[in-house]
């Protein structure tokens, strides 16, 4: 088992030593995220293990509020420029993009009994692990480039525009910048690679077209968690960063 690890630990170990050696300045992220991820997959793996076997719906329950609280957080965390008091409407837009879409992928899934962890948790997980880069990029580059082109936004506010009109553009490019990574792994799926939770269900015994149905199933519900979640983040973002006069407040 620990050979498992150490292999792809030493590449990582050499990997980092390289882009020391050629001052590419990522060997601290290399090295941290290697070491972060290992403790935290073997923690996750400690707890999943301690709530299947405990098969309770509270236990259940409080790891998807502590999964979301960090997705959440570590937006908030990522994002270089944020206006004040972003935090609550970045959770408005996380709760109100993944969990309804959640609630759906739950319903049709048809867990037995509801609560249960071995198909709710991972299903979630999915869910909040590959929305949460998509909003992030798409929050960010709004906030960025308002910052960037607030003399132009003004001048067009002075020139009569509206506060979502002077922002049209910016609004259009963030959507498209955290749309594309969720669109590129869509046309690619099934000819350049097999999904992780595809090739999981398969390797677990399912058979592919049920694997197949289910990972349609989960990738579309990505594509609308990502698509609402910037949606309704810029839509909090642009309430924050402009007043009830339509004027730009943020600097």
């Amino acid at each position: 088992m620990i050979l498992k690890i150490a292999l792809p630990f030493t590449l990582l170990v050499f990997l980092g030593y390289y882009a020391y050696q050629k001052q590419i300045g990522l060997h601290r992220e290399i090295w941290f995220g290697a070491v972060r991820c290992f403790f935290q997959l073997l923690g996750l793996g400690l707890v999943l293990n301690f709530i299947l076997k405990s098969d309770s719906p509270g236990l259940t329950l409080a790891l998807l509020a502590l999964m979301s609280v960090n997705s959440v957080v570590y937006i908030f965390r990522k994002l270089e420029k944020k206006p004040d008091g972003f935090l609550v409407s970045l959770t408005l837009s996380m709760l109100f993009s993944i969990w309804p879409l959640a609630a759906v992928v739950i319903l049709i899934s048809r867990p037995s009994p509801w609560y249960n962890p071995s198909v709710l948790l991972p299903l979630v997980g999915i869910l909040l692990g590959n929305t949460v880069n998509g909003i992030y990029l798409g929050i960010e580059t709004y906030l960025t480039s308002i910052k960037e082109r607030k003399y132009e936004i003004e001048e067009a506010l002075a020139l009569g525009a509206t506060s979502k009109e002077a922002c049209h553009e910016i609004s259009k490019r963030s959507i498209k910048v955290g749309m594309t990574s969720i669109i590129n792994s869509m046309a690619t799926m099934g000819i350049v690679s097999i999904p992780g939770m595809m090739t999981g269900q398969i390797l677990g015994g399912t058979d592919a077209i049920n694997a197949t149905i289910d990972q349609i199933m989960i990738v579309f519900s990505l594509c609308c968690g990502v698509f609402l979640g910037i949606c309704l983040g810029l839509f909090y973002a642009h309430k924050k960063v402009f007043n009830e006069r339509e004027q730009l407040c943020w600097r």
